[in-house]
């Protein structure tokens, strides 16, 4: 078995030398990893609380992780923030290829901290759906977005 200790993000980072704008609180992993070297299984539960990525908070990350089929499948992954919700499911192929599905519900403009000063004028709650694939060099993308107010006055 593999264990990682509940620790900080970034000294987890730091030790396989990686130096990415994430932060937060790591709570504790065991997972086993089996297989060859050219075919490693392995499966985790992910949970990070009071984290920073790529400059947007959140209150809680949570996600299913397994390495199989030279590809890294995530499912059940959720992200809070304030009462929103943006769950998300995928993977990433070892041949470059990936997939995501994600849906969010409740998601208030404000919490956004990339929109603080470009949506001032905007309240309320959005709900988003979107999909990504990319395969082969193509990339496709949906996205559907509802459910904002522009502020009065």
């Amino acid at each position: 078995p593999v264990v990682l200790q509940a620790g900080k993000v970034v000294d987890y980072l730091a030790m396989i030398k990686q130096d990415l704008p994430v932060s937060g609180q790591l709570q504790r992993i065991e997972t086993t990893v089996t297989g060859s070297a050219n075919d490693l299984k392995a499966a985790l539960t992910l949970q990070v609380t009071k984290g920073t990525a790529w400059e947007q908070s959140f209150d809680a990350l949570t996600s299913d992780i397994q390495l199989a089929e030279n590809r890294i499948s995530l499912s059940s992954v959720k992200l809070k923030k304030n009462g929103g919700t943006i769950t998300a499911n995928g993977f990433f192929g070892f041949d470059l290829s990936f997939q995501a599905q994600l849906s969010g519900s409740n998601l208030d403009l404000h919490d956004i901290d990339a929109l603080k000063t470009l949506a001032l004028q905007y309240e309320g709650k959005v709900d988003l759906t979107a999909q990504v694939v990319e395969q082969s060099g193509s990339l496709a993308l949906t996205c559907r977005a509802r459910a904002f107010r522009a502020r009065d006055g």
